[in-house]
């Protein structure tokens, strides 16, 4: 008997198809080797699950501290409008203050 290649995408698209041919979550758990909480996860997942089929759905869709895009560019056009603003640039107020 030849092995047969398979993936966790394959095997998910097949449980989930044979549910929807009607067959009975325990019958499929079972020979999928399952449990059936499991076996109920997998079906009810929302969303395109097929396309991450190694993901948990928990990890962010973009680092959390990169800005929103409107928020970058308007940062970024403010650089380019006054160039020299920013670090070392701005006047120093401390050393302005009044003689008490």
């Amino acid at each position: 008997m030849r092995w047969q290649e398979c993936n966790r995408l394959n095997e998910r698209l097949r449980f989930v198809a044979r549910l929807r041919d009607g067959e009975k979550m325990a019958y499929v758990c079972r020979e999928f080797g399952v449990p059936r909480k499991t076996g109920h996860r997998v079906f009810n997942r929302k969303g395109p699950w097929a396309q991450r089929p190694g993901g948990s759905g928990r990890e962010p869709e973009s680092p959390p501290q990169q800005l929103p895009f409107q928020i970058e560019t308007a940062i970024l056009r403010i650089k380019r409008e006054h160039p020299r603003h920013g670090k070392g640039d701005a006047p120093d107020f401390c050393s302005a203050r009044p003689e008490k």
